[in-house]
């Protein structure tokens, strides 16, 4: 149920990158209540999709937008 979801787990901090609206309702409908049950607590952002039939922004404005959203 994670195959539609980029995750990055460091020693700092749990993040979860949901790559498009639809993983990003996937992740919210199934994999977090069952983190949540497990006790498990993971931040989720969701990012823009990556696929080109949903390509309504450039790449330039794509790597800003990744690059606000995880780095910051």
């Amino acid at each position: 149920y994670t195959y539609a979801i980029v995750g990055s787990v460091n020693v700092y901090k749990r993040q979860i990158y949901a790559c498009g609206q639809k993983a990003d309702q996937l992740f919210h409908k199934y994999s977090e209540p069952m983190l949540e049950c497990n006790g498990i607590h993971v931040s989720e952002t969701a990012l823009p999709s990556t696929s080109p039939a949903y390509a309504s922004k450039t790449l330039d404005q794509l790597v800003d937008i990744y690059r606000e959203r995880i780095f910051d």
